[in-house]
């Protein structure tokens, strides 16, 4: 690492020269503004960090305690992300195969790959004073980070996801990015990487096109949202208008669909106020990023109302849990419907839940579960079967189970369904 973040010789030197450095900056910049995500106009700034150095070179040179830099270049290019940039994590930022960076604290960064998280050693910023002047400038002049607001979530250019938490909330300065730079755009190429078998993938795109309900649901980076994007956009129809709501966004649908847009909540606008705001819109569908709270509610009723084929993504370990949690941020909403009420209107309602799972040995994301919800009744709450599930091999295999209530839908909307162009597992038996 040394060698290639400069913990050395040359680190020890930026170090005195990066006060003296800032003041010239600053001065040259005089009435400019300069973005660290400003790379067209970062060739005149390294241009005069270069002579700057040089002649640092010049004065080590005449004196006989000077001390030489050992690669000047890119010393220069440290310099610049350490003044105008994000430091030493720059190279991670544009590294396109990091999927997260976690930083706790000055000296603990984390670097998640392929769902692999591994610790940097040797790699930090000189301190906590310094983390937190990248975070500031990683969130921009839009977001104040201080004493008095000490948990700030944004997006940044390119649709990465921040969060901050600085003291005294924590005891040091905490940053998790979330970079989304290898998220599938389609269905296939979540079965290129394993996340889905090719006839689960048939049968999920015809599911969607039948306008049948989703819920996915799974633990933090099992790929939830990248399912959930895979998943819509599959839709083709020049007739579809989905709205999508998310706190922040990062699902890229309006780039894929025509007819679609995005709504994130602000300080007067909650995700309840959205979904009520996005229903004036006339959308077709609407995709909640992550149900959580009241707004599951409002999500149920969405689906209920007229906006067949909606869905969105909820912490929980399996599907029954997933339904449970639904059912429990329902009964958060002022309208206070009876528990019965709710697990009879989410029964009604949801039709399939995905469940996604990540090893963390390996960092590979798959499908462990493919829940069709049957009903409900009382004592025994909300039914349902599995319709592929993960075997003891870890494969996902189809169960015996017919999809009635999917296959219903599918002829009611004229789409084909792929599972049942072939022989059952009964059939095969």
């Amino acid at each position: 690492m040394e060698g290639i973040f400069g913990y050395g010789q040359d680190r020890a030197i930026e170090r005195r020269l990066r006060d003296q450095l800032r003041h010239a900056l600053a001065d040259a910049l005089t009435g400019q503004r300069l973005s660290p995500h400003d790379k067209e106009r970062s060739e005149p700034v390294l241009g005069l960090l270069r002579q700057r150095l040089v002649e640092y070179g010049r004065d080590a040179a005449r004196r006989a305690d000077g001390v030489q830099l050992v690669d000047p270049e890119a010393t220069a290019c440290r310099l610049y992300d350490s003044l105008l940039r994000f430091g030493p994590i720059q190279p991670y930022m544009d590294d396109p195969t990091v999927e997260d960076i976690l930083i706790n604290g000055p000296w603990r960064i984390f670097v998640r790959r392929r769902g692999v998280k591994t610790l940097q050693e040797g790699l930090g910023f000189d301190s906590d004073e310094d983390l937190l002047l990248t975070a500031k400038r990683l969130l921009g002049d839009a977001h104040q980070l201080d004493t008095s607001h000490t948990s700030v979530g944004a997006r940044l250019p390119g649709g990465s996801r921040i969060h901050v938490i600085i003291p005294p909330t924590s005891n040091v300065t905490v940053i998790n990015i979330r970079r989304y730079r290898l998220r599938a755009d389609s269905l296939d190429d979540l079965v290129e990487v394993g996340t889905l078998t090719p006839d689960v993938a048939d049968f999920l795109a015809a599911s969607v096109r039948a306008e049948v309900n989703l819920l996915i649901s799974g633990p933090g980076s099992a790929g939830k949202t990248t399912l959930l994007r895979a998943l819509y956009s599959s839709l083709t129809s020049d007739q579809e208008r989905v709205a999508t709501i998310e706190d922040p966004a990062e699902l890229g649908l309006s780039d894929l669909l025509v007819d679609s847009w995005v709504m994130e909540p602000g300080e007067h606008r909650s995700i309840r106020d959205l979904i009520a705001d996005a229903l004036r819109m006339s959308p077709t569908r609407i995709v909640l990023g992550e149900v959580r709270s009241a707004a599951a509610w409002d999500m149920l009723s969405a689906m209920n109302t007229g906006h067949p084929g909606s869905g969105g993504t909820i912490h929980a370990n399996n599907p029954r849990q997933a339904l449970d949690k639904l059912a429990m941020f329902a009964a958060q909403a002022p309208e206070r419907v009876p528990k019965a009420e709710l697990l009879e209107m989410i029964a009604q309602t949801v039709d399939l839940v995905l469940q996604l799972h990540i090893d963390k040995r390996s960092g590979i994301r798959r499908l462990t579960h493919l829940f069709e919800v049957e009903g409900w009744t009382p004592g025994a709450g909300i039914t349902g079967h599995n319709l592929w599930e993960m075997d003891a091999r870890g494969g996902l295999v189809r169960t015996p189970m017919r999809p009635n209530r999917v296959l219903r839908k599918m002829e009611l909307a004229g789409v084909a369904c792929p599972l049942m162009s072939g022989r059952s597992p009964e059939e095969a038996a």
